[in-house]
């Protein structure tokens, strides 16, 4: 019997050692597919941090452009000559808005200038008018005064005798 329990002993153990061994081995492959698995991630990651490398690299030489561009660019004379343009462009069209009226407007200037030259000659009219009428009215009072006879003696002044000069009483320097 003892020799019956060794056979039996050993029986199971090379049965669980069996057992074990299959575990070990599908361990091992299943370990190996992971690390084929791994090796793949591996290399695809290098890929992936090579192109963020570049990517990065790229974005810092952009960025370097941008933070240069205004004083290495070929073209900034022209750009500020462009807007030194259209700022003149800006002034000239703010001083054409009054051209642009009248040429949207015909009919207003042609109002206003037949105003203008009705006042004007309105004006004229009245002007000549009041000149005749007060060369009338003056040539009245002259005759009046030559038919007088009498010398008028402006603002309080007095006439000497002997001199036949007027003198006029606030110009007088009686000292």
């Amino acid at each position: 019997m003892p020799g019956d329990q060794r056979g039996d002993y050993r029986k199971y153990l090379d049965t669980n050692f069996t057992m074990i061994t299959s575990s070990i081995d599908s361990l091992a492959e299943q370990v190996g597919d992971l690390n084929k698995t791994l090796s793949g991630v591996e290399i695809h990651l290098a890929t992936l941090n090579g192109t963020v490398k570049d990517h990065e690299e790229f974005k810092q030489h952009t960025q370097n452009v941008i933070d240069n561009r205004t004083l290495n660019c070929p073209n900034l004379p022209l750009m500020k000559e462009c807007i030194g343009l259209k700022n003149q462009v800006q002034k000239i069209e703010e001083d054409l808005l009054e051209y642009k009226f009248f040429k949207k407007y015909p009919k207003a200037i042609v109002t206003l200038l037949a105003v203008a030259v009705i006042v004007a000659i309105g004006g004229i009219g009245w002007v000549s008018v009041n000149q005749r009428k007060l060369q009338i009215g003056q040539e009245s009072i002259n005759a009046k005064v030559d038919m007088m006879g009498i010398p008028v003696n402006p603002r309080g002044a007095y006439q000497n005798d002997s001199s036949k000069e007027v003198i006029d009483s606030l110009k007088f320097d009686y000292r």
